[in-house]
């Protein structure tokens, strides 16, 4: 590429990065934060560590050199870098020129849906690991489509080290793509070298005792994921705007000609059959785990691409009217810094200066974590319990916490948002001796409240979002 292209390249990855901005610990990033942060041991931090990937290690490891907030937003500005070279790379060798690429670099700047919910975009504001790895993915489109196979797979096995649910989506999409081209021996080839690239995770796994043997049968893990994750996980479960917003966008990709990419639709499409199958009907637990419909998350980006090569080819009159109407149709603005953020982040420092390390907390369990920057351990609470999906331990957490304020989830079905409302409303009718009563079965030292909670006792500290009521 020309010096221009670079420059156009680097432009548009600052632009991104204005419009979508750059938070730290303050989204779905926090939840994962005790990898970073060490804390009390309990059920969710256990959890997490059974999720073996270098990226947080990484992290930690930069870190001892300069501040852990610079090493964040390093990591969130190369994601977008390459995110945003991956879309020109692939417009290059799929269409001849730049142009569809900037253009589909405007469309996905801020977050589109896909599939099962998952968004997918430039800059979603923040970052964790699946954010960091994806962008890497469409390197690996382009070298598949430049028909460099073998770097293709190679690049899945080193990421598979710091995601490997993306890295094995790549493998059986990239690999069924060259089976059904007859390409077996190159296919086989492929497969070697993904192995070779991620072995250390894979070793790392093995040493986790990742594969350990299951305390939840298999009905209960499927009836807690369908209550907690089946906007995630259960097509069936799925109402038919969601599946509007995610396949819509795939229109584009019939303005793809180029072969590999039929080949790849091809095999999403297989993948997508086989997952449902063992999803939906014949329930395979592992089948499940590896979520695979996340997949439509770069049928997405190339549906958007293809969108954008069409529109460049329609006149001026055309095209800008059309790409302004697609711009504000399907904006999505990443989260923002709010006052209600920093409450939770004032409350959390409070607690992490004035309370013992091996402070107990209990947190009614519709609130945010507490874990990320207090450091203090405290009881599951709902939004930690996705965990679920990897972890017996949560789900057997999980169904106490629904018992603990009488909600009857078997009513529910698939309706996580509504348990929330839910737990809410059970909540405040409990007395406080109640909540009390759930406080003490966890050895809790804290309480925390919403601020404008009723409570018999003064707090020994609030904010205009949080109260903190001693136990001692």
């Amino acid at each position: 590429m020309r010096l221009n292209s670079w420059l156009i390249i680097l432009c548009l990855t600052g632009l991104s990065l204005l419009l979508g901005g750059h938070t730290f610990g303050i989204n779905q990033d926090a939840y994962y934060l005790p990898l970073i942060f060490p804390g009390p041991s309990d059920v969710y931090r256990q959890s997490l560590n059974q999720y073996v990937t270098w990226f947080y290690p990484m992290i930690v490891f930069f870190s001892r050199f300069i501040s852990v907030t610079v090493v964040w937003f390093i990591f969130h500005l190369i994601s977008i870098f390459i995110f945003v070279l991956g879309l020109v790379l692939l417009s290059r060798i799929l269409f001849k020129t730049s142009l569809p690429g900037y253009l589909a670099v405007l469309f996905l700047m801020f977050p589109k849906f896909s599939l099962g919910g998952i968004m997918v975009g430039i800059n979603h504001g923040y970052l964790y690991q699946s954010f960091f790895v994806f962008p890497f993915g469409l390197l690996c489109l382009w070298l598949f489509t430049r028909q460099k196979e073998l770097l293709a797979f190679s690049l899945a096995g080193l990421m598979a080290n710091f995601h490997s649910l993306t890295a094995i989506h790549l493998l059986a999409w990239l690999g069924l793509a060259l089976l059904l081209a007859k390409k077996i021996r190159l296919a086989t080839i492929g497969l070697g070298l993904f192995l070779l690239f991620s072995l250390p995770i894979i070793w790392q796994n093995f040493q986790s005792n990742i594969f350990h043997s299951s305390i939840v049968s298999l009905s209960g893990w499927l009836a807690f994921n369908q209550l907690r994750s089946g906007h995630h996980l259960f097509p069936f479960t799925w109402d038919l705007i969601p599946w509007f917003k995610g396949l819509w966008p795939l229109i584009g990709l019939f303005f793809i000609r180029q072969q590999r990419v039929r080949l790849l639709i091809g095999s999403a499409m297989i993948i997508f059959i086989f997952a449902l199958i063992f999803t939906e009907f014949f329930p395979l637990k592992f089948i499940i785990q590896l979520q695979f419909f996340r997949l439509s998350m770069y049928l997405v980006v190339l549906g958007w691409l293809g969108l954008a090569a069409k529109i460049t080819l329609l006149p001026l009159k055309f095209n800008l009217p059309l790409i302004a109407a697609l711009l504000l149709l399907t904006l999505h603005l990443p989260p923002k810094t709010s006052g209600y953020d920093q409450n939770w982040l004032a409350a959390q420092l409070w607690l992490r200066t004035n309370t013992r390390p091996d402070s107990q907390l209990y947190l009614l369990p519709f609130l945010p974590t507490f874990r990320s920057f207090s450091l203090r351990s405290h009881n599951l609470i709902w939004p930690e319990t996705t965990i679920g999906i990897v972890n017996d331990q949560a789900i057997i957490s999980g169904f106490k916490l629904l018992a603990d304020y009488q909600i009857d989830w078997r009513a529910l079905g698939s309706a996580s948002p509504i348990i929330t409302a839910q737990l809410i409303a059970k909540a405040r009718q409990m007395p406080p001796e109640a909540i009390l009563q759930l406080a003490r079965a966890e050895s809790a030292s804290y309480l925390v409240l919403p601020s404008d909670w009723i409570w018999p006792k003064e707090p020994v500290y609030q904010n205009g979002s949080f109260k903190i009521i001693s136990l001692e």
